[in-house]
C-alpha cells in the first residue's frame, strides 16, 4: 500500500482537472492533477539520485504550496518520511526534533535555511535543498523539479511511517506524532465522510491534512495569498479578490482565518459564495458561527473538533444547535461540538489528569466510564488515531491499552449529553477549584463569548481567586461580573486586558502559560 495510490487514481480519472492554485509574487499558479504527477515524479527521481531511500526522512520547511504538495507526494513515492517542525518553537525545540526524526534532508524556502546558523543539528543534515533564493550552500530545488521522472511507487506496510509532526516541547522532550500510511489514508476516509469531498469543487482551504484529502478526493484547492503562519492577522483584500475570481462552492479554513474574511465582506455589504464551510483547530464559540451565517446566505456551516492525534473526532452544524443549546452555552454548560464523527469511538472517562492509565482490563476501563452529563476526561479510538509516539516518548501518560484497543487521552474534558452529542469545558489541566467541584475553562469562556462585546475571553486563577480576564472589542466598554450568565460563584472577579495572549501557531487558542504570567 501507499497513501499515493488514492492521488494517482485521481490522476487516472481527470489528469487535466486544476488541482492547486496559487499566487506566487504576484502571478497566478496553477497545476493539473498530471502535471503535479509529472513533477513529483521528477522530484522523486531527484531525491533517488541523492540516496534517499524508503524510511529516511525530509525534514521540510515550506508553506503551503504547490512546490510543498509536489514534494510530499515525491516524498512518499519512494518510501521516505515527511518531517515538520513549527518554527515558533524555536531552537530548542528544532534540535530536540532532529535527534528524534534523524533527518536526511533538509528542504526548505531560501530564508528556512538560515536555521543552519543557529542549530548544529540542522548543520549536520547530509543532503540540503534551498526552494528559491539561495542563502547559503545547498542544491538547486530548479535541478530537482528538472530531472528525469521516476514514476516508480514503493509498496509500503500498513505500519510504514508517512509523516512526523512534534509537540512544542516548551516543558518537556517533544513527542513526535507518527502517522503512518495506514493512519493517514484511514483519515482521509473519515474525513470524506466529515467534510462531505466531492471531486470537481472548488475549496479554498488553509489546513494543510484538510488538502492532502482533497488531492485524494479530486477536488482543486485555492491556497489563500496570504500568510497563513499568522491567520489571525492576514490582509483579507487579496484573499477576497481570489475568492471574487474563482468563486470556490466551499472553504476548509481556521477559526480567526474566517473571522478576518467575515468582518472585512461584512464591512463592505457583501457576502462570500461559500455553500459549504467547515472550521476547525481551535475553539469556534457560537456568535462567530453566527457571524458566518450573515455573509454566506444560507451556506452550511461546520465545526470539525478534531487533534494532531485524532482527526476528526466529532463534528456539528450550525442549523443543528437549538435555541436550547445556545441557552445551555450561555449559562455555563460548555460549548457543543456535536455527534462522534462515523469512524470514531468516543468515550468520556473520570478526569485523572497527570495520572497514567497505560494498561487496564475491560473492567476497569468499565469502572472509569462516564454517563452522560458527567463530565471527564474526553478518549478516542479508531483506525485513524495515532496509537503511539515515536519511541515510545509520551505513550505511558497520553494512551491506554484495553484488550488490544488502543486509546487516545485528548487531554480536553467534556461530556455527552442525553442526545449523545459531545459537550466540550476546557483542558484536563486548566481546571480551577470550585467548593467540592471543578471549574473549567471553556464553561466559562463560552458563556463570556456569547456577548457582543468580548473578542477574547480566558478564565484561570491567581492566588486562590477564580479570575475571568477578557479583551473586548474595539470601541466596546461596560463588561462586568453580572454579564456573564453563569452559576453565582464560579467567577470571582473580571480583569479586561489590552490583549490575551494566544498561541504562535493558531493564533486561536489561549495561552494559559502566559495568562497567568499576565494576571500577575
Amino acid at each position: 500500500m501507499n497513501l499515493v495510490d488514492r492521488f494517482s487514481e485521481q490522476v487516472r480519472q481527470a489528469p487535466n482537472r486544476i488541482a492547486l492554485i496559487q499566487m506566487e509574487r504576484g502571478h497566478e499558479r496553477s497545476i493539473s492533477y498530471q502535471e503535479l504527477d509529472t513533477l513529483s515524479s521528477r522530484i522523486s527521481g531527484y531525491l533517488l539520485s541523492l540516496d534517499v531511500k524508503r524510511g529516511d526522512t525530509v525534514l521540510v520547511f515550506e508553506s503551503m504550496s504547490i512546490d510543498l504538495y509536489a514534494l510530499l507526494i515525491a516524498i512518499w513515492r519512494i518510501g521516505a518520511i515527511a518531517m515538520f517542525v513549527d518554527p515558533s518553537g524555536g531552537r530548542k525545540l528544532l534540535n530536540a526534533s532532529c535527534r528524534i526524526g534523524r533527518p536526511r534532508v533538509f528542504v526548505a524556502r531560501n530564508k528556512a535555511h538560515l536555521f543552519r546558523l543557529i542549530s548544529s543539528e540542522v548543520r549536520a543534515i547530509p543532503q540540503k535543498i534551498s526552494i528559491g533564493r539561495r542563502y547559503l550552500p545547498s542544491k538547486s530545488w530548479g535541478d530537482a523539479i528538472q530531472y528525469e521522472a521516476d514514476d516508480r511507487i514503493e509498496n509500503l506496510g500498513a505500519d510504514d511511517a508517512a509523516l512526523y509532526t512534534f509537540t512544542s516541547g516548551s516543558t518537556e522532550e517533544p513527542k513526535a506524532a507518527n502517522r503512518t500510511h495506514s493512519v493517514l489514508l484511514a483519515q482521509h476516509e473519515a474525513l470524506v465522510d466529515s467534510i462531505a469531498l466531492v471531486p470537481g469543487e472548488v475549496d479554498l482551504g488553509t489546513l494543510p491534512i484538510f488538502t492532502l484529502a482533497n488531492l485524494a478526493s479530486g477536488l482543486t484547492t485555492l491556497i489563500p495569498d496570504c500568510d497563513l503562519t499568522r491567520p489571525g492577522f492576514i490582509a483579507p483584500e487579496k484573499v477576497v479578490r481570489q475568492i471574487e475570481r474563482y468563486a470556490p462552492s466551499r472553504c476548509t479554513a481556521s477559526p480567526t482565518f474566517l473571522m478576518r474574511l467575515q468582518e472585512y465582506v461584512e464591512g463592505r455589504g457583501e457576502t462570500l459564495p461559500f455553500r459549504k464551510l467547515y472550521t476547525g483547530g481551535a475553539p469556534v464559540f457560537p456568535k462567530y458561527l453566527k457571524a458566518l451565517d450573515r455573509v454566506t446566505e444560507g451556506a452550511s456551516i461546520n465545526v470539525v473538533f478534531g487533534s494532531t492525534e485524532a482527526e476528526p473526532i466529532s463534528h456539528v452544524a450550525l442549523n443543528e444547535i437549538e435555541e436550547a443549546d445556545f441557552d445551555a452555552m450561555r449559562k455555563g454548560r460548555g460549548l457543543l461540538v456535536g455527534e462522534p464523527s462515523a469512524a470514531t469511538r468516543v468515550k468520556v472517562i473520570a478526569d485523572q489528569s497527570g495520572k497514567s492509565l497505560f494498561e487496564l482490563s475491560s473492567t476497569e476501563f468499565e469502572t472509569v466510564d462516564m454517563g452522560p452529563g458527567e463530565v471527564g476526561e474526553i478518549v478516542v479510538s479508531g483506525k485513524h488515531v495515532l496509537t503511539g509516539y515515536l519511541q515510545g516518548t509520551g505513550d505511558v501518560e497520553n494512551k491506554i491499552h484495553v484488550n488490544g484497543r488502543i486509546w487516545h487521552r485528548t487531554g480536553d474534558a467534556g461530556y455527552f449529553d442525553s442526545q449523545g452529542r459531545l459537550w466540550l469545558v476546557g483542558r484536563c489541566s486548566s481546571k480551577v477549584r470550585f467548593e467540592n467541584s471543578w471549574v473549567y475553562p471553556f464553561s466559562v469562556e463560552t458563556a463570556a463569548s456569547m456577548d457582543e462585546r468580548v473578542k477574547w475571553s480566558a478564565f484561570s486563577e491567581k492566588d486562590g481567586c477564580r479570575i475571568l480576564a477578557i479583551e473586548l472589542t474595539d470601541g466596546a466598554s461596560g463588561f462586568d461580573l453580572e454579564d456573564v450568565a453563569i452559576p453565582s460563584g464560579m467567577v470571582e472577579k473580571v480583569v479586561h486586558v489590552e490583549r490575551i495572549p494566544l498561541d504562535k501557531r493558531h493564533n486561536a487558542k489561549i495561552d494559559y502559560r502566559a495568562l497567568k504570567r499576565l494576571l500577575r
